[in-house]
């Protein structure tokens, strides 16, 4: 296991670098400026595209409505992306990795409505009639490289054991061993079986039961976010000061955002 460590951390080294960020937010610059600032451009649309037709019963050519598209996507960032995602960020690169996280997110828009547009648009219809889509479709139908397709694919698979599962359900499962006292052998097989009951459904349970649980995760989080920073208000300013200050002079800066 030592070795497998070992190991790991060698490819982590090469592969999570400066470089890396460099690439990330360079990509999001370059698709920033060709494509006119879209993340600007159609802010308020996207609001209106995603809210503004909650009560509407009209059907469109997705399996799923916007909504419960977001609900989806959202599932599996609210708690891992923005909460043990930046505690992770600033253990490892202080402060300073917040602002690279923000300038990083701000680009990094684009690259995901791009992502999005491009998934849409290389989709196809299984036998059942539901939509498949994704960056194998895209590797696979717009770059013809199928054999990439595969790979990332693979890949997939594999990361989502530890990037997802892994962390989700050992977070869970410590918090309710620190806080009642509940073992996590018992926790995991409950989260398993949760977890089963509704993957089983396919990409239409799945959305049906973000679409409820979403929406409760967000307001938790963001009356929590601003209770913090209610509570901790003298300190706003200085935080913003060393955010900025920290990421020109802290060299673990780049890389702490990058894990995070």
């Amino acid at each position: 296991m030592e070795k497998v460590m070992e190991i790991n951390g060698i490819i982590n080294g090469i592969v999570w670098g400066p470089w890396m960020l460099a690439l990330l937010v360079g990509t999001g610059v370059y698709l920033t400026v060709i494509l006119g600032v879209p993340q600007l451009r159609y802010f308020f649309l996207m609001f209106k595209e995603v809210f503004g037709n909650l009560g509407s019963k009209k059907e469109g050519e997705g399996t799923i409505s916007s909504f419960a598209a977001l609900s989806t996507a959202l599932a599996s960032t609210v708690g891992t992306g923005n909460i043990a995602g930046v505690a992770t960020a600033l253990h490892l690169g202080g402060p300073g990795a917040l602002f690279w996280m923000l300038v990083s997110a701000v680009f990094g828009m684009t690259t995901k409505m791009a992502e999005v547009t491009l998934a849409v648009r290389f989709r196809e219809k299984d036998e059942a009639g539901n939509w498949r889509g994704g960056t194998m479709y895209i590797l696979d139908k717009a770059a013809n490289a199928k054999w990439l397709a595969w790979l990332f694919a693979l890949f997939g698979f594999l990361a989502s054991f530890g990037i997802g599962c892994a962390v989700q359900a050992n977070s869970t499962a410590e918090g309710f061993n620190l806080g009642f006292g509940i073992p996590n052998l018992y926790t995991g097989i409950i989260v398993a079986v949760l977890t089963a009951l509704v993957i089983i459904g396919g990409l239409k349970r799945i959305s049906d039961v973000t679409t409820y649980l979403v929406p409760f995760m967000a307001i938790f989080y963001v009356v929590g976010a601003i209770m913090v920073v209610v509570t901790h208000s003298d300190q706003i300013g200085v935080a913003f000061s060393n955010s900025v200050s920290f990421a020109f002079s802290d060299p673990m800066a780049m890389p702490g955002a990058i894990a995070g």
